[in-house]
């Protein structure tokens, strides 16, 4: 999945330091998924987010595979 858009966009390491749970909230449901997610934005450059998780879970690929 890839949200983007072109708003005022901002510094993330500060925002990954931030208090705030948006991108914290974010991270932690797709690690919850095992998937990746990629942050990239600039100030007043936008922001885009790629998401990426699994379709299969690991076990079952290694059930199909035996």
């Amino acid at each position: 999945m890839v949200i983007s858009d072109s708003g005022k966009g901002f510094e993330v390491d500060p925002a990954l330091q931030d208090k705030g749970l948006g991108l914290t909230s974010m991270q932690e449901r797709v690690r919850l998924l095992r998937g990746t997610i990629l942050i990239k934005s600039k100030p007043l450059g936008g922001t885009t987010i790629h998401v990426r998780v699994p379709t299969e879970s690991e076990p079952t690929l290694r059930r199909a595979a035996e």
